[in-house]
């Protein structure tokens, strides 16, 4: 769609519509691409508007072929800062705190320090019951079951003895800020990054997180609205400055705990 939508753009200049099929797709190597030999030798100006006439046309070729790009933060970023890129992710359902990186050194940058496991992180979370000791430790190991082929559904987390092949250990610990008749609200630290592993430590423990309808009983995901799992805290060294970054976001919970009758 991308190049057949460059070849019939009548606005894009004649150099580019000849190499539609190779046109590159990311903004800097494009406009380095229209300043050279291949390109046209066109100006930066000339090459920046060829850029947003490109972008228009292949949305507009998408949108008639039924064509919908999946939304996420990062694509929304990239539409006004062309080579922001992820640092770590969170699930779709979870709310709060997300790093992006807007340039490849400040990436590398982060990078390094999530993959050190350096990076301080807390959650949020309501679950479901209450629980009993304030605090505590969940170690339990971890192994993704990957989904059947076009099933359409999604890869989940097991707990399994730590013996078995392929087992990731996995740490979490909880400190339990509130309690009501049947809901708790717990601060969360995970300590290794593995995919699902609030949920599914918190599932194996008893105490389902509310909204959570891939590891709670049935029925559990009309507990709330969406996943009451919120990313409150992230502690980081910033890339330019050095300068330590700890940045705070509380959840407001007052509706799923007003409506614990």
């Amino acid at each position: 769609i991308r190049a057949g939508a460059a070849e019939a753009c009548a606005a894009l200049p004649a150099a580019l519509r000849k190499r539609a099929a190779c046109l590159p797709r990311t903004k800097v190597k494009f406009l380095k691409f229209c300043q050279g030999a291949a390109g046209g030798y066109l100006a930066a100006e000339t090459a920046g508007r060829a850029w947003t006439t490109l972008q228009t046309a292949v949305a507009a070729a998408e949108a008639e072929a039924g064509l919908e790009e999946s939304d996420s933060v990062l694509v929304r970023l990239k539409r006004i800062v062309d080579e922001a890129r992820p640092v770590h992710r969170i699930d779709r359902t979870t709310s709060g705190l997300l790093t992006v990186a807007l340039d490849a050194d400040a990436a590398n940058h982060l990078s390094i320090q999530w993959g050190s496991r350096v990076v301080g992180k807390g959650y949020e979370a309501i679950v479901d019951g209450v629980v009993d000791a304030d605090e505590g430790l969940l170690d339990y190991s971890l192994i993704r079951v990957d989904a059947p082929k076009r099933s359409g559904l999604p890869s989940r987390m097991a707990v399994v003895p730590p013996d078995v092949p392929a087992a990731k250990p996995c740490k979490t610990t909880y400190r339990v800020v509130e309690r009501r008749d049947r809901r708790t609200l717990v601060d969360l630290v995970p300590h290794t990054g593995r995919l699902h592993q609030l949920r599914a430590h918190l599932a194996h423990f008893g105490h389902p997180i509310l909204g959570d309808s891939l590891y709670g009983p049935p029925g559990n995901e009309a507990t709330a609205p969406r996943l009451a799992l919120h990313s409150a805290r992230l502690c980081f060294v910033d890339p330019d400055t050095q300068a330590t970054c700890d940045i705070r976001s509380p959840a407001d919970w007052s509706a799923l705990f007003d409506d614990d009758d």
